[in-house]
């Protein structure tokens, strides 16, 4: 009956949902640009997907009696749980710091811009919409870890795969989930889920994948804004 149940969680997680999205998407970001639907509709929708999801594979995990260090929410502190901590940080700080170098020249900002075209009914375009976007960042930071290096990665070993090929296994569906962004946003999917795995092997647990997501989440919203608005004058 386990496995039933949770081949059922696999199927609908990281099959039907992920092709439902792609199909759904780009029909969704036409009716955004058209000012037909607002993006607070498509946030509530990815808040109300990715939470429904990741609370019925917590209710499955307590109902199976199974341990939360083996879904990756709790985990050791050690030596390897520093360094995680720390190139976690320093990826935030990466992706931060080329925002701000950027923003001041208009070749940075015109491939942005030209990056945006794939996701542009995600992005906020308003302070309002910010605050949206910012509780999908959260939702997703926490919800996607939960799912993918978490609960999918458990999967995959559960079956006997080894940690490298279950690693690259959530390297793949996460990739995959993302290809309705592009062929380009599904491959950077990929290769952020590589270090994301990596992160989480590192640590023992998910946490610092966790920060990193949401925080990385946070500064492409914030780069968006910055693409989008006008150029600001670099100091003589």
């Amino acid at each position: 009956m386990s496995l039933v149940i949770e081949l059922i969680l696999i199927g609908g997680f990281f099959v039907l949902y992920p092709i439902f999205g792609g199909l759904t998407y780009r029909g969704q970001q036409r009716a955004i640009r058209a000012g037909r639907i607002s993006r607070w509709r498509l946030y509530n929708e990815i808040l109300l997907a990715e939470w429904a999801a990741t609370l019925l594979v917590v209710g499955y995990w307590i109902l199976e009696g199974l341990s939360w260090r083996e879904l990756g929410l709790t985990g050791p502190w050690n030596r390897a749980t520093a360094i995680a901590w720390v190139l976690a940080l320093v990826a935030v700080g990466a992706l931060a710091a080329q925002v701000l170098i950027g923003r001041h020249k208009d070749e940075w900002r015109r491939q942005v811009r030209s990056q945006l075209d794939a996701v542009d009914g995600l992005m906020p375009t308003s302070r309002s919409e910010s605050l949206g976007f910012t509780a999908v960042a959260f939702t997703a930071g926490f919800c996607e870890e939960v799912l993918y290096r978490g609960f999918l990665f458990w999967w995959l070993q559960h079956l006997g795969l080894g940690t490298i090929a279950a690693a690259a296994g959530t390297v793949i569906f996460f990739g995959a989930a993302h290809l309705y962004q592009g062929w380009l946003g599904g491959l950077r999917a990929a290769a952020a889920g590589v270090f994301l795995i990596a992160l989480t092997v590192l640590a023992g647990s998910l946490w610092p994948a966790i920060v990193l997501h949401v925080l990385g989440d946070l500064v492409s919203g914030w780069t968006a804004r910055v693409a989008r608005a006008e150029p600001t004058p670099s100091p003589a």
